[in-house]
């Protein structure tokens, strides 16, 4: 019985300090941005995107495995 009544006061404490007050931030933030639902829904197609630009490239990271590092000049 002790252990609902803390999970309870614990959901409650968490929904009012933390939950409502990031949201209302939130709301805020996105007002002042000029964001509706709209153009928030729609930002993927909207954006401009370079489509030169590869992703999956792990040299971009800066990370190349060592025991995967195939070096051409080696092998003939």
């Amino acid at each position: 019985m002790a252990l609902l009544k803390f999970m309870e006061l614990s959901n409650h404490s968490i929904k009012s300090n933390i939950w409502k007050v990031r949201s209302r931030a939130w709301k805020q933030w996105k007002t002042q941005h000029g964001i509706t639902k709209n153009s928030f829904k729609r930002y993927k197609h909207s954006s401009s995107r370079c489509l030169n630009v590869p992703h999956h490239s792990p040299s971009l990271r800066g990370y190349i495995c060592p025991q995967t590092r195939f070096d051409v000049s080696v092998v003939k």
